[in-house]
């Protein structure tokens, strides 16, 4: 489902360049859903752009099978009651929004 989900932003999002799938040298490093081929990372700094992104994805989390969001130093999960909490981790997802499909990790 993950490259439906990608092909979907694309479309959905076409003045969004950058998407990126397999995770680089630091993903690599330590378990991410990126090393699988089970996230798709948004590239944008536009925070109109996060909130859209986020917003579709919340949409349509069932049919792409969307676990995780990340965006803007906040999280959305099924664990969260897909109720934005803070997100603490090292990245603060202000330049990508962060999509975990199919993955729990």
């Amino acid at each position: 489902r993950t490259a439906a989900a990608w092909r979907a932003i694309a479309t959905r999002f076409p003045q969004v360049r950058g998407l990126g799938a397999w995770g680089d040298r630091s993903h690599k490093a330590r378990k991410s859903c990126h090393n699988a081929g089970h996230a798709i990372d948004v590239m944008t700094t536009k925070v109109d752009e996060h909130e859209a992104i986020v917003a579709w994805a919340l949409a349509n989390r069932a049919k792409y099978g969307i676990t995780l969001i990340i965006s803007r130093r906040r999280k959305w999960s099924a664990a969260g009651k897909w109720k934005a909490r803070p997100y603490l981790g090292t990245s603060p997802h202000t330049d990508h929004v962060h999509l975990s499909i199919d993955c729990a990790g």
